[in-house]
C-alpha cells in the first residue's frame, strides 16, 4: 500500500521542523559555549585584579581593623552622648509648652507672633 500524498507531505512537515528544532539546539549550545570562554576570561581577569589588589600596601587588614574599632568607639562615645542627654531633658507627652508672650493668647494660628516682632496690634493693646 502506497502513503498517500498527504501523508508524504505531513511526514516531511515533521522530519522539517525536527531539524529545523536541532539547528536551534546546535545553534543554541555553540552560542552557550562562546558565553561560558567569556565567562571564565571575564572570572580570570578578576582573579587576577583582585590578587593585586591584596597585595598591594593599602588593603592592610590591620590598619582597616584599627579603623573599625575606631569607629565603633566614636559610636559608643555618640550613643553616651545621646543618652545623658535624654536623662537630662526628658521627652514626656506631659511636657508643657510656655507659652513666651503671655499677653497674646495661645492659639494654634498665632504660632507666627510668637516668632516675630510684635506687630501693630500686640503693641496698642489690641491683641
Amino acid at each position: 500500500m502506497k502513503p498517500t500524498r498527504d501523508k508524504l507531505l505531513s511526514r516531511f512537515a515533521f522530519n522539517l521542523n525536527l531539524r529545523r528544532y536541532n539547528l536551534e539546539q546546535v545553534s543554541f549550545a555553540a552560542q552557550s559555549a562562546v558565553d561560558t570562554v567569556q565567562q571564565v576570561q571575564a572570572m580570570a581577569g578578576a582573579a587576577k585584579q583582585l590578587k593585586t589588589q591584596f597585595k598591594s600596601k593599602e588593603f592592610n587588614l590591620d590598619a582597616i581593623d584599627r579603623l573599625n574599632d575606631e569607629m565603633a568607639d566614636l559610636m559608643d562615645y555618640s550613643n553616651e552622648i545621646q543618652v545623658g542627654a535624654s536623662q537630662i531633658l526628658p521627652a514626656t507627652s506631659s511636657t508643657r509648652v510656655v507659652n513666651p508672650r503671655p499677653w497674646v493668647e495661645w492659639h494654634p494660628m498665632t504660632w507666627l507672633l510668637t516668632r516675630c516682632e510684635p506687630s501693630f496690634l500686640e503693641l496698642n493693646g489690641i491683641l
